[in-house]
């Protein structure tokens, strides 16, 4: 908040802050957490608002006997008094409760009805360590009570956020910036992710592809060549080519 609202004032922009309502509202905010006395200062300034990053999802947890710690959102939790782990009805009933409640203490203190969700550490369930299903049923709990939820897009610089079935634009991407970009380096991050037609000419699209393994070049008029010193092959994906169904 601090080194960044000198510069929304300044361009006259305005941004969202997400927060965690436990440490900011509960407990009152601290070195890291912002307070209710700074959340009503934004408020006020008509260049922040406010959405939620859950209540108590921002630590970790134990997830099994052995104390194995994960996200709060994306695994069972131990039970420590019981000695077991939590049923499917308990997850969806505790998750529930800590979206549903992180709304309603933002309401509460500052009078502002959220309708948008970020994920805390990017996890929707889609990483879970011991339940395979917490990702369809953290995003059905999540789009009942938000209209709009964000998870932190980590490979490459970012995607376009596609229609996906049921779920359109109400699960969204947000990209992280990289401290050493430039305004250019910016529009670059977000022009590659525009949507691309599949076609031969390598000026078209030879940005935008992102390594996951191996190595490869562009040469000539082949968008990706294996190079000799990856015997084992390689694996890149091009950027905006989300909606593309078959490849050569």
């Amino acid at each position: 908040y601090y080194p960044a609202d000198p510069l929304l004032r300044s361009l006259n922009y305005t941004a969202v802050m997400f927060i965690d309502t436990k440490h900011s509202i509960a407990l009152g905010g601290n070195d890291y957490y912002l307070s209710p006395r700074e959340l009503k200062i934004m408020l006020k300034s008509k260049r922040w608002e406010l959405q939620s990053h859950s209540r108590t999802a921002h630590s970790i947890y134990p997830i099994n006997k052995e104390g194995e710690r994960g996200t709060f959102i994306g695994n069972k939790l131990w039970l420590q008094e019981q000695e077991r782990i939590e049923t499917d009805e308990e997850f969806k009933l505790r998750v529930e409760a800590d979206l549903s409640g992180s709304k309603n203490d933002i309401w509460e203190a500052f009078g502002v009805k959220p309708r948008a969700f970020a994920y805390p550490f990017g996890d929707y369930g889609h990483i879970s360590k011991n339940y395979p299903e917490a990702d369809e049923t953290v995003l059905g709990i999540s789009s009942a009570i938000f209209s709009v939820s964000f998870y932190q897009y980590r490979i490459g610089s970012y995607n376009t956020n596609y229609s996906s079935g049921d779920r359109q634009i109400s699960f969204a991407k947000r990209i992280s910036v990289n401290p050493n970009w430039n305004g250019e380096d910016l529009l670059i991050a977000l022009s590659n992710t525009e949507r691309k037609q599949p076609s031969s000419q390598t000026d078209s699209i030879a940005r935008g592809w992102i390594k996951i393994w191996g190595s490869s070049e562009l040469t000539g008029k082949s968008l990706l060549n294996q190079s000799l010193t990856s015997p084992r092959g390689s694996f890149f994906l091009l950027e905006g080519s989300g909606s593309w169904r078959d490849y050569t």
